[in-house]
């Protein structure tokens, strides 16, 4: 019986993990996290507040941050969901350039990854597509901007130059 204190108990795996059952699993905790019989729709509204929390932190958040935000939220949805959020965020975002960058990889990787399925149609590729490409010209029409954020991780310095941010944006397909 799902009880208060296995509620308890079980939530706290389950946002530790962030509902990811692999990593339970990879750690040893997922046999414990199955014992409490957590039901289904307890579940999905643990991961819907935990998505509700990650977009109210988007909105809050800049540059890297941002990046790791959208990243972390769009792994939990559905591929579909995933999509039309990169494709909605990148068609109203005003991040700078290489966040927008990013958010575009991110975009074309979800793509590239389940061109197979059969969840992908023809009108979500042609969708995307158009995105990148309108994302390609918005990006090499303008100024080259970078958050502060991207500066400061020693690991980015020699992706930052005009010159090589111009060659990923070229490289968006």
């Amino acid at each position: 019986m799902f009880n208060e204190e296995k509620e308890r108990e079980a939530r706290i795996l389950f946002y530790m993990y962030g509902g990811n059952f692999f990593e339970m699993e990879r750690d040893g905790v997922y046999k414990k996290y199955k014992s409490f019989e957590v039901p289904k729709d307890v579940e999905a509204k643990w991961l819907q507040e935990m998505c509700n929390d990650i977009k109210k932190r988007i909105k809050g958040s800049i540059g890297f941050k941002r990046f790791e935000l959208i990243d972390k939220y769009v792994s939990k949805l559905d591929l579909n969901s995933s999509i039309h959020f990169l494709i909605d965020y990148l068609n109203n975002s005003n991040d700078d350039t290489f966040t927008k960058i990013l958010i575009g990889e991110i975009l074309i990787r979800y793509i590239n990854q389940s061109k197979y399925s059969d969840s992908i149609t023809i009108d979500i590729i042609e969708e995307v597509a158009k995105c990148i490409k309108c994302l390609k010209e918005k990006l090499l029409g303008s100024e080259i901007t970078i958050d502060e954020s991207y500066k400061k991780l020693y690991y980015l310095k020699d992706m930052l130059s005009n010159d090589k941010i111009i060659a990923r944006i070229k490289a968006l397909k």
